[in-house]
């Protein structure tokens, strides 16, 4: 049990059921996906490393699509929820 900022703790103290939310994504065009010298693909910038998530918009049908990162470097793929390779960066 953590004591609040007095050190006292409170008999009447309860607790609070933990929820879960993620991230908001950002979107990231497929055509720019697919540049290795984007920003998205250049860890330094963008955070890119294995397991690292966002939305593409896909150049047929303008749908949302979420990529995985296979790892760090700008040429990793990025793949959907089921492994399917989206792009590879070139």
């Amino acid at each position: 049990m953590t004591l609040n900022i007095t050190g006292e703790t409170s008999a009447a103290r309860t607790s609070v059921t933990p929820l879960v939310c993620a991230e908001p994504l950002i979107i990231v065009e497929e055509a720019i996906l697919g540049d290795k010298a984007a920003t998205i693909n250049n860890t330094q910038y963008s955070g890119k490393d294995e397991g690292a998530m966002i939305l593409v918009k896909m150049t047929t049908g303008d749908a949302l699509q979420l990529a995985i990162a296979s790892g760090p470097a700008t040429t990793d793929t990025w793949a959907n929820a089921v492994g399917v390779t989206i792009t590879t960066p070139a």
